[in-house]
């Protein structure tokens, strides 16, 4: 018995080590950003994080989705989030939909890309990783690209679209 728990005991990574483990995978410096600069309002975050926002900040994470897939795709929830994150024509009035302030999301996904683009929207951090973006304070009447589509764009008429919206 004493031996197995030695073997645990040497073989059980030390906090420091799991520390630095999620640093690898999970957005600690946007999270530490944003709990120095909290950010007021709705919030999207990637559907991988939100599991660790909830470890990381416990009772007080409030996360658009996480791993509890068949609790917001029953709300429609997961849908939109999908619609958002692909670039769907509709990702930017979901946005607004949702009133959405801040997004912390992968620092190269597309979504990050096309915020960055829009002057409404302002890198509040970043790093190799992940990325905090907030709506400008003084953009209410332009938010989220108002008046802004996102078009579906074909080669010529030949070939099927690049990307198709869901059927309503």
């Amino acid at each position: 018995m004493a031996g197995l728990a030695i073997a645990a005991a040497f073989f059980y990574p030390s906090a420091q080590t799991l520390e630095a483990k999620a640093a690898e995978r999970y957005p600690r410096g946007a999270l530490e950003y944003l709990q120095q600069h909290p950010v007021t309002g709705n919030f999207l975050n990637e559907y991988g994080w939100g599991g660790y926002l909830i470890w990381r900040r416990g009772q007080k994470a409030e996360v658009f989705v996480d791993g509890r897939t068949d609790i917001y795709e029953y709300g429609g929830v997961l849908a939109d989030y999908l619609h958002i994150t692909l670039l769907e024509p509709d990702a930017l009035s979901l946005l607004r939909k949702y009133d959405i302030r801040a997004c912390l999301l992968v620092r190269k996904s597309p979504l990050a890309t096309m915020l960055r683009a829009l002057p409404e929207w302002k890198v509040g951090y970043a790093d190799e990783l992940s990325t905090v973006l907030i709506v400008r304070p003084d953009a209410h009447g332009s938010r989220s690209g108002a008046g802004m589509t996102l078009r579906t764009i074909t080669a010529d008429s030949s070939h099927p679209p690049l990307r198709t919206s869901r059927k309503d």
